[in-house]
């Protein structure tokens, strides 16, 4: 007996540490994927659980990762396509440990969440003292935002941002049963609030948008619409989430002024045909467009529509096209420039590029097919949130390209498909038996 009891315990610990160590450097993610699967190996019950593993779920991430396998074969930089697939194994491990793991319930769901946040909050608690420790001697405000505030976490703001937003979807709108009850409810609130003021320093444009753009939809299906709290109560939140908005998007700070960066954008410069002893200035969005300029470039010049360049190439084919175009950092043997080996900061566009169409679809399936899906299992609101803000994400970031997204995005997809099949199993089941 105590040896069947241990054994789910250790997987759902080993799930626990792994969603607390998202946010930490990636080192700690690491080991805790490794972790994971030696959970998943002593826990047993293998035929069992691959039978979960034949589900749509998992196997369009297992397909995903193989076309990037397949690709290895005509990728000019054998290096670099075997580095990228040693960082991509997730698409593989974590189906088989998460999908095709011990079933998770509601309980094991509000430990990992949880464990979540209390590894935010745990980042937002060491970023943020130690840009009051460095203030303290330097006096220079802009330790408390954006990238510098989380230098010492390997990820950088955004990423960190991905991460906090998701966090601060859970505090509010998880159904929290067991922790954060009665006298306890006071710790929701607290950490909401230090790791809101975290979220905002990151300084993410796109995320800061989103929050508030989604907030308060969400908000009034879950609080005003189930859980029938009185109007006065969220007029109350309306308020308060229309006043910290217009103190970031309308007074002079930091973080206002990055959304003013956006205006200066010359877009005229980024379409010519020949760049030799032109002077490109490039702000966040305008490298991103030009360098997506380049990449549909050498598709349609190249004719990868079908097979892609290979994992191995997109910084190959990349280089060599900003070189042909004249770019005078290109002339070097070694640019000094942000656009040399630089990822397409779209993962759409980066899977096209790397795999043709048949990866694009994949990727498509793996961000587009939940959304059929969520209405199936309970607690949804926080799926779909962090679904919705990925997809979005994810058209300005080559999220899948870094280790920090990938350990992250494929996680919580996997609890998602591992909450989904009972839920639709038993359901089936119900079905029959009400038809007999």
């Amino acid at each position: 007996m105590h040896r069947t009891r241990w054994r789910p315990q250790f997987y759902l610990i080993s799930l626990c540490v792994l969603a607390f160590a998202i946010s930490m450097p990636f080192i700690y993610g690491s080991i805790s994927v490794i972790f994971v699967a030696l959970a998943w190996i002593v826990s047993g019950d293998f035929p069992q659980k691959l039978r979960r593993l034949i589900s749509f779920g998992a196997i369009v991430w297992i397909l995903y990762y193989i076309l990037h396998a397949i690709s290895y074969a005509y990728s000019t930089d054998k290096g670099e396509s075997a580095f990228d697939l040693q960082s991509k194994m997730s698409f593989v491990l974590l189906p088989l440990c998460i999908v095709a793991g011990d079933q998770l319930n509601g309980e094991k769901l509000e430990k990992i969440f949880l464990s979540y946040v209390l590894g935010i909050t745990a980042s937002a608690i060491y970023c943020m003292g130690k840009a009051v420790f460095l203030y303290r001697h330097t006096h220079n405000v802009n330790y408390f935002f954006y990238h510098t505030l989380v230098k010492g976490l390997e990820t950088n703001a955004v990423y960190i941002a991905w991460f906090a937003i998701l966090s601060l979807f859970m505090l509010l709108f998880f159904n929290w049963s067991k922790f954060f009850k009665g006298k306890n409810a006071i710790w929701r609130w607290l950490l909401f609030a230090l790791q809101m003021v975290f979220f905002i320093l990151l300084s993410s444009r796109l995320l800061i948008v989103l929050f508030f753009v989604l907030i308060i939809p969400a908000g009034y299906a879950v609080y005003f619409k189930v859980k029938k709290i009185s109007f006065f109560k969220m007029a109350v939140a309306v308020v308060t989430i229309v006043a910290i908005a217009i103190s970031i998007f309308f007074t002079g700070n930091p973080i206002n002024q990055r959304y003013k960066d956006i205006e200066k954008n010359n877009f005229s410069q980024l379409f010519k045909s020949d760049y030799t002893d032109k002077t490109l200035e490039f702000n966040n969005l305008t490298i991103r467009v030009f360098v997506w300029r380049v990449a549909l470039q050498n598709i349609k010049e190249k004719d990868l529509w079908l097979t892609g360049c290979g994992n191995g190439s997109v910084h190959d084919i990349q280089n060599k096209k900003m070189k042909d175009l004249g770019l005078s950092a290109f002339q070097k043997p070694h640019p000094e420039t942000a656009l040399y080996n630089m990822n397409l900061h779209n993962m759409y566009l980066q899977s096209l590029l790397m795999l043709g169409i048949p990866g694009l679809l994949c990727f498509l399936a793996i961000v587009i097919v939940p959304f059929f899906c969520f209405k199936k299992i309970e607690n949804k609101t926080v799926f779909v949130l962090f679904q919705i803000v990925s997809a979005l994400f994810m058209l300005q970031e080559a999220a899948l390209q870094t280790q920090a997204g990938i350990i992250y995005f494929t996680f919580f997809s996997q609890i998602f498909w591992n909450l989904y099949y009972p839920t639709v199993k038993n359901r089936s089941k119900l079905a029959r038996i009400n038809s007999m």
